[in-house]
This record gives structure tokens, C-alpha cells and sequence, in this order.
């Protein structure tokens, strides 16, 4: 279950600056062309609970926030570890 921001264009731009920088580094190994900006709010919920999830949060949005630092985050087939924090300047 995740998020998605409005507008999204800045954001698909810089990943693909990032991907331009560190071709080595594609967002998500590579595995989608697509770029896609997410706030990733549940992974691995059953139905039951996606719709519990969804119920609590969707009164809340439209969430309104100024993005500050982006973070690069590594699944190691367990968990998440971010790896960089890059700073975000107005």
C-alpha cells in the first residue's frame, strides 16, 4: 500500500538524474523501466488489513509535506537500510 505524490514529475526527473550519475545504481535494480514516487505506507498486508490500513489513513489526506532530503534505500532481502541521505536545497 503506498502513496503517491502530486505532482510527481520533479521527482521522476531527479531519480532519473541519480540513475544518470550512478548507471550502475538503477532504482530498483532496474527491474521497472517506469519510475514511480511512493511513500510506501504497508508492504505485505493481507486484504483484511490493507482495508483496515486504508480506512485509518484516508481521512488524513490530502497529506501536505515539503520534502527536505531524499534517501537512498537498499532491500537486502529482509529489511530496508538506507545507504545515503541527500539533502534537498529550496
Amino acid at each position: 500500500l503506498y502513496l503517491r505524490p502530486e505532482p510527481a514529475a520533479a521527482l521522476v526527473e531527479m531519480t532519473r538524474r541519480i540513475e544518470s550519475a550512478w548507471p550502475s545504481h538503477l532504482h530498483y535494480r532496474g527491474a521497472f523501466d517506469d519510475v514511480l514516487p511512493h511513500l510506501t505506507v504497508a508492504v505485505g498486508a493481507s486484504a483484511a488489513e490493507h482495508e483496515e490500513i486504508t480506512a485509518d489513513v484516508r481521512p488524513s489526506l490530502p497529506l501536505t509535506a515539503k520534502l527536505t532530503a531524499v534517501w537512498i534505500v537498499v532491500f537486502d532481502g529482509a529489511r530496508w537500510e538506507r545507504r545515503a541521505t541527500l539533502p534537498l536545497h529550496p
